[in-house]
C-alpha cells in the first residue's frame, strides 16, 4: 500500500542574441538556467505472509521516506546561419554546451509489526545522501542543397557527455546514536559516452512518386571508472550504417501510400550500464551491466491514408 507526494519547484530562464552580419548570415548566442528543488514524501506499508511446512508467520513493516532534491544547471549555446542567393540552399552550425550539478538527501526510517495493527517490534534507518554532475557538449553542422527536381541533404553531429554519480548509504547504530557509513552499499562513479555521426539523403518527386533515400554513419565509444577500486569499464563500436528509404505514391480520389525501411539505434542508459549493485532504496535493489551493447533495429512500414469530404483523414499502417 503506498501513498507519495512531493512538493517542488521548476525554473527555466533563457536569453539570446541575434545578429545579423547580412541579410543572409546570422550569428546567434544564447544562454540558459535552471534550478529545481523538491521534496520527496511517501509511505509504504507492507504485509507478508512466509509459507512454513509448520504454518504461516505474518509480518507488517511501515516504511516513511522524507528528503530533499535540488539541481543546477547552466548552459551556453552558439549558431551560425548561412542563406545563399538560390532559394532554399542553406548552411547552419550549432554549438550547444550544458552542464549542471545535483544533490539529495533523504531519510528512510521503517517501523517493524508483528502483525499488521500490532505491536512495533523494531526499527530501521537509512540515509542517502547522494550528489552528481553532468555535462553535455554537441557541435552539428547541417547543409541543404536543392537542385532542379531532387533535394541534397547532409551533416556532421558529435555529441560529448560526461556524467557522475555518488550516493553515500548510511545505517543509524542504535548502539552508537549515530548514522554509520555502510562501504559496500556507498558508489561513486563516473562514465563518458561520446557518439559521432555523418549524413546524407536524397529527396525528391517524379509526378505523384516522391521518395527520400539516406544514409548515416555512425560511431561512438563508452568508458567508465568506479571509483572506489579504481577499476574501469569501456566499450567502444566501430562505423556503423543506417540506411533509410521512404516511397510514396498518390493515387486517385484522394489516396496515398507509403513504405518506409529504417535501420535504427537504442543506446543503454546511464544506469543500465553501472557496474555495482545499487542500494539507493533496498526495496528496489539494481545493477547494471557495462559490457551492455547497443541495440540495433530494423524498421518497415507500410501506411494507407484517403482525404474524405471536411478534411476529415482515413488512415491505417
Amino acid at each position: 500500500n503506498n501513498y507519495n507526494k512531493t512538493q517542488g519547484a521548476f525554473i527555466f530562464g533563457r536569453v539570446g542574441l541575434d545578429y545579423f552580419l547580412s541579410n543572409r548570415t546570422t550569428l546567434s548566442i544564447s544562454g540558459i538556467r535552471v534550478h529545481g528543488e523538491f521534496k520527496p514524501y511517501e509511505t509504504i506499508g507492507i504485509n507478508t505472509d512466509s509459507l512454513f511446512n509448520s504454518g504461516t508467520i505474518s509480518s507488517s513493516s511501515e516504511r516513511v521516506t522524507t528528503g530533499k532534491r535540488e539541481f543546477n544547471a547552466k548552459g551556453l549555446q552558439f549558431g551560425f546561419k548561412q542563406l545563399f542567393p538560390k532559394e532554399g540552399e542553406e548552411l547552419t552550425a550549432d554549438f550547444n554546451l550544458f552542464s549542471g550539478k545535483n544533490g539529495g538527501d533523504n531519510l528512510y526510517v521503517t517501523d517493524y509489526f508483528a502483525q499488521a495493527g500490532g505491536n512495533k517490534t523494531g526499527e530501521y534507518q537509512q540515509q542517502l545522501v547522494s550528489s552528481g554532475t553532468n555535462r553535455f557538449l554537441t557541435v552539428q553542422t547541417d547543409y541543404v542543397k536543392p537542385f532542379k527536381k531532387i533535394k541534397l541533404e547532409t551533416g556532421l553531429r558529435a555529441q560529448l557527455r560526461k556524467l557522475s554519480n555518488i550516493n553515500s548509504n548510511y545505517v543509524y547504530n542504535y548502539t552508537t546514536n549515530q548514522f554509520e557509513l555502510v562501504s559496500a552499499a556507498t558508489s561513486n562513479y563516473k562514465n563518458t559516452d561520446n557518439v559521432y555521426a555523418g549524413y546524407v539523403s536524397v529527396s525528391g518527386a517524379v509526378k505523384d512518386f516522391g521518395y527520400k533515400v539516406g544514409l548515416r554513419a555512425e560511431s561512438s565509444d563508452y568508458t567508465g571508472t568506479l571509483l572506489s577500486n579504481n577499476s574501469t569499464f569501456s566499450n567502444k563500436y566501430p562505423i556503423s550504417l543506417f540506411p533509410s528509404v521512404f516511397f510514396s505514391q498518390k493515387l486517385k480520389n484522394k489516396q496515398e501510400l507509403q513504405v518506409s525501411i529504417t535501420r535504427r539505434i537504442n543506446r543503454p542508459n546511464f544506469f543500465q550500464l553501472i557496474p555495482f549493485v545499487d542500494f539507493t532504496d533496498n526495496l528496489n535493489i539494481t545493477k547494471g551491466n557495462p559490457a551492455l551493447k547497443p541495440e540495433f533495429t530494423q524498421s518497415f512500414e507500410l501506411s494507407y491514408s484517403k482525404t474524405l469530404k471536411g478534411n476529415n483523414t482515413f488512415l491505417t499502417s
